[in-house]
């Protein structure tokens, strides 16, 4: 039996010919006792009002970093108070921060030196397993332009805090992102990634830019609704998206009980 966090790691199996019976989606999720609007906030070095988030690691291309950096300068200048806050873990080894937090550190730099640029804040920082909740309850909304996920867990810990989430509905957060909870983003068909033989790799999407551009400001200038949005969101995560449901789902398949 095939076990796979998300539908989209899952087809891959199948169109190589796995019998669906022996294919099942066993999904990630999230503490409610972490991950919770009621958790006490991070408290970052901004004297910025509205705070934009997004935290991965490694920032990779996949992760659309760029795009989320690109369309905050298009969106805002130094006159907004707004800033966008991009979280790592402390980077230890030096091959992992030369290959994705260095180049990460560059592009803010670029957009830094231009004339009128908003605050962005590039936090390298550490926390307790049983303290990132706080991460996300410290912001107003998560940004995640993703170009291809596997299953995109910051994404469902964001909405479990109670933020609105800004994010492209492909890959694996298809599965668990709606325009109902969240702000969806569009972005065009698959485009294939190819071998230097020519075959096919795997595919990504390309969000649209200004439509991200779009729903930051949007977020921005309607932020009661937003609040409402990342309520839902939180009900959503809590009630169908834990991990003790992943647990129950996983016990059904061999029979067992799930401890608690």
């Amino acid at each position: 039996m095939i076990l796979t966090p998300s539908e989209h790691l899952l087809q891959p199996y199948l169109q190589a010919g796995l019998n669906r019976r022996n294919g099942v989606v066993v999904p990630h999720g999230i503490d409610p006792l972490i991950y919770s609007p009621e958790i006490p906030a991070i408290k970052y070095p901004t004297r910025k009002q509205y705070k934009f988030l997004q935290t991965s690691f490694p920032w990779v291309y996949e992760k659309g970093f760029d795009l989320t950096i690109k369309a905050f300068c298009r969106a805002f200048s130094n006159h907004d108070d707004v800033s966008l806050i991009l979280r790592v873990p402390q980077v230890k080894s030096q091959n992992h921060r030369r290959a994705s937090f260095d180049r990460l550190e560059v592009l803010v730099k670029e957009e830094l030196a231009k004339p009128n640029a908003p605050e962005i804040l590039l936090l390298e920082s550490d926390v307790g397993p049983d303290q990132r909740g706080r991460i996300y309850t410290g912001a107003d909304c998560y940004v995640h332009p993703l170009r291809a996920e596997g299953f995109g867990i910051t994404i469902l810990e964001a909405m479990a805090c109670g933020l609105p989430v800004i994010a492209t509905p492909w890959s694996g957060p298809a599965d668990f992102l709606s325009p109902r909870w969240a702000y969806t983003l569009r972005h065009s068909g698959l485009i294939p990634e190819r071998a230097r033989n020519g075959s096919i790799l795997r595919y990504h999407v390309e969000p649209e830019l200004d439509h991200l551009v779009y729903l930051m400001r949007y977020a921005y200038k309607h932020q009661e609704e937003s609040k409402i949005l990342g309520r839902q969101a939180a009900s959503i995560a809590r009630d169908k998206w834990t991990w003790k449901q992943a647990a129950t789902k996983l016990a059904s398949l061999f029979l067992m009980e799930p401890t608690n």
